[in-house]
């Protein structure tokens, strides 16, 4: 009994470990239908220029191996009602071939945010509301 129970308040839901090193914590929210871009990046200079332009700390930029940025539809109360556009930067497979991150990026626009404190730990891209939160022009 004392096993099971043991065994029990240990299981987190999904496995902790992936191959793109980051496990699922929390929904942020569910969308299920929104518009699609994406920016495939060439090479290792304009994936670099590209990591200046959305990440200003460059301990972030080292760790970055893709990213997404949402852009919502928020209602006139300032609540987010769903994801307009989830546009997704990742490396060209021909130069780069990692689809596991693609998933991993797919993955921000049905459910936002969901790796918060995986990205507190790694001083990753949450910190930048550059590179998650857009606007449309």
């Amino acid at each position: 009994m004392g096993c099971a129970l043991l065994l029990s308040g240990s299981y987190w839901g999904t496995p902790r470990e992936s191959k793109d090193d980051y496990y699922f914590e929390t929904k942020e929210y569910e969308h299920l239908t929104f518009q699609v871009e994406f920016v495939i990046i060439d090479n290792e200079e304009e994936w670099d220029k590209l990591k200046k332009e959305y990440f200003k700390k460059s301990k972030t930029r080292r760790k970055v191996r893709a990213w997404t940025q949402l852009i919502r539809d928020i209602d006139d109360d300032g609540n987010i009602v769903g994801t307009e556009l989830c546009r997704v930067f990742i490396k060209d497979p021909k130069w780069v071939y990692q689809p596991e991150i693609l998933g991993h990026e797919m993955a921000h626009c049905v459910w936002g945010r969901w790796h918060p404190q995986q990205n507190d730990r790694n001083t990753n891209l949450g910190n930048s509301v550059l590179s998650i939160y857009g606007r449309r022009n």
